[in-house]
C-alpha cells in the first residue's frame, strides 16, 4: 500500500457514538427508578383482600368512595405510627389462614381505634385480567384471625342475603335500619364475651367489638369492591366507617397483613427525600465530568515510547545510573582531568613526551594564568578530586568551569 493511501473511515460517527452514551445513560437511569419501586409498582397490580387491589375481593373502591366524601386516607405499607389524640380508623384486611398473634403484632398499641375485616372469600388471579381475581369459593380458615383459641362461632347464610343494619350499642343509632345491599353466603360470627354492636334482620352478629380498641366486621362484602356495587351499600359502608372513626381524624389501610409492606433499599432511600437532593447532585456532578472529559484542551500529546533512542536518552539514561548507584561526588576528578585536556589543546601547552602527560606541567602553566588574588587551577582540580557530596562537588565544579572561561577569555 502506498503511503498516499486514503485512511479508512471511522466505524461509528461522532454522533452515532454520542446517541449511544445519551441513550445508555437514560436507560441505565430508568432501570434504576424502576428497580427501586418495582415493589410498589407491583403492588398496585396485585389481586387480594388489600386497599390496593381493584378486584372483587379488594377495597380499592372503598378508598376512593371514602376520598370522594372528604375522608382523609392513607394506604399504609408500614406499621401505623402511634396518635397522640387517638383520632382516626386503621382498618386490617387480612387474608384467610391470618393468626391472631399476627394481627396483634401488626397493631400500634394504644393508639387508634382498629377495624379488622374478616376474610370470607378464596380466589385465584385472573390470567386474563391483571390485578382481577376469579372467585373460588368460600374460605375455611377465619376462626383462629381474631381469637388466638381459635373459639367462635362461624354461621354463613345460603344463597343471597339482602338485609338491614340492626344497632345494639351506643354510638351506631343513626343507621338503624340501613340496607346492605346484596350478600352472597351472608357471614355472622359469634364470640363469648364480645359486645355485639350491629345485627342483620336475623339477628346475626356483623359487627362486634373484641376490644381493647378493636371491631372486628364479620362480611367483607359489606366493604369490598363487590360489595360496593350497590348504592345503598356504599352508603351504609361509609356510614359504619365514620361511626367507628367518630367522625374526625384519617382513615389508614394497613397492608403490611397482605403481603405488601414496604421494603427498605439503599436505591430506594437514594431517590426518596431528603436524600433525592443529594442523589441529584451526584448525578449532575456525573455530568459534568464526564462532559469535561469528552472535551480535549489543546492537541493530543503523543505517546512516549517505552525505551527512548537517541544520544540524549543514552546520556539521561547513564546519568541515572550514575545517580542511583550515588557514585557522583567520584566525578569531580574527571571533570577536572576534562578541563586540563581542553585548555592543554587550545593553549599548546607542551605536557612532556610519551603516551601519559605531566599533569604537573599542565597546572603549573594554568596557575601562572591565576588572575592575582584568585584560586590556582591546581587547587581547583584538588578540591574536585577530594569533594565528598553532591554540594561540594557542585561547587568545585562551578569554580573549574570559571576557570576555563576566563583563561580563554569567555565572556563570563
Amino acid at each position: 500500500m502506498s503511503s498516499g493511501a486514503a485512511a479508512q473511515p471511522a466505524t461509528f460517527s461522532p454522533r452515532a457514538v454520542l446517541f449511544m452514551l445519551v441513550a445508555g445513560l437514560v436507560g441505565f437511569v430508568g432501570l434504576s427508578v424502576l428497580t427501586a419501586y418495582a415493589p410498589e409498582l407491583k403492588a398496585r397490580s396485585q389481586s387480594g383482600e388489600n386497599a390496593l387491589s381493584r378486584s372483587a375481593v379488594g377495597y380499592a373502591g372503598l378508598v376512593r368512595l371514602l376520598q370522594a366524601e372528604g375522608t382523609p386516607v392513607v394506604v399504609s405499607r408500614a406499621r401505623a405510627p402511634p396518635s397522640r389524640d387517638g383520632l382516626g380508623l386503621v382498618v386490617f384486611t387480612p387474608p384467610p389462614g391470618t393468626q391472631a398473634s399476627a394481627l396483634k403484632a401488626a397493631r400500634t398499641p394504644g393508639s387508634r381505634r382498629t377495624l379488622v375485616i374478616l376474610p370470607k372469600w378464596s380466589f385465584v388471579p385472573d390470567p386474563d385480567h391483571i390485578g382481577w381475581a376469579r372467585l373460588g369459593g368460600l374460605a375455611s380458615l377465619v376462626t383462629s384471625t381474631i381469637r388466638a383459641d381459635g373459639r367462635l362461632d362461624l354461621h354463613r347464610s345460603a344463597g343471597v342475603t339482602a338485609t338491614h343494619l340492626h344497632t345494639t350499642g351506643d354510638g351506631f343509632g343513626g343507621m338503624d335500619g340501613l340496607a346492605t345491599g346484596p350478600i352472597t353466603s351472608l357471614q355472622s360470627v359469634r364470640l363469648a364475651g364480645a359486645n355485639v354492636l350491629l345485627t342483620d334482620d336475623a339477628g346475626e352478629p356483623l359487627l362486634v367489638y373484641v376490644g381493647p380498641d378493636t371491631y372486628a366486621l364479620t362480611d367483607p362484602d359489606l366493604m369490598d369492591n363487590k360489595g360496593l356495587a350497590s348504592l345503598q351499600a356504599a352508603r351504609t359502608a361509609v356510614a359504619i366507617i365514620d361511626a367507628l372513626r367518630g367522625g374526625q381524624g384519617p382513615v389508614i389501610f394497613d397492608v403490611t397483613l397482605n403481603g405488601l409492606a414496604r421494603s427498605r433499599s439503599l436505591l430506594g432511600l437514594a431517590l426518596s427525600p431528603p436524600f433525592l437532593g443529594a442523589s441529584l447532585c451526584a448525578l449532575a456532578a456525573a455530568l459534568l465530568m464526564g462532559a469535561h472529559a469528552a472535551a480535549r484542551f489543546g492537541p493530543a500529546r503523543p505517546q512516549a515510547p517505552a525505551l527512548s533512542l537517541g544520544k540524549a536518552a543514552l546520556l539521561d539514561n547513564t546519568a541515572m545510573l550514575i545517580q542511583l548507584a550515588r557514585r557522583e561526588p567520584r566525578m569531580g576528578r574527571r571533570y577536572a582531568g576534562l578541563v586540563r585536556r581542553a585548555l592543554a589543546r587550545r593553549l599548546a601547552v607542551v605536557a612532556g613526551s610519551g603516551l601519559q602527560p605531566d599533569i604537573s606541567r599542565i597546572d603549573g602553566a594554568l596557575d601562572r594564568l591565576t588572575p592575582t588574588g584568585g584560586v590556582t587551577f591546581s587547587a581547583l582540580a584538588a578540591e574536585a578530586d577530594g569533594a565528598r557530596d553532591t554540594t561540594a562537588l557542585m561547587r568545585s565544579v562551578r569554580g573549574l568551569h570559571d576557570r576555563q572561561r576566563e583563561i580563554l577569555g569567555e565572556r563570563l
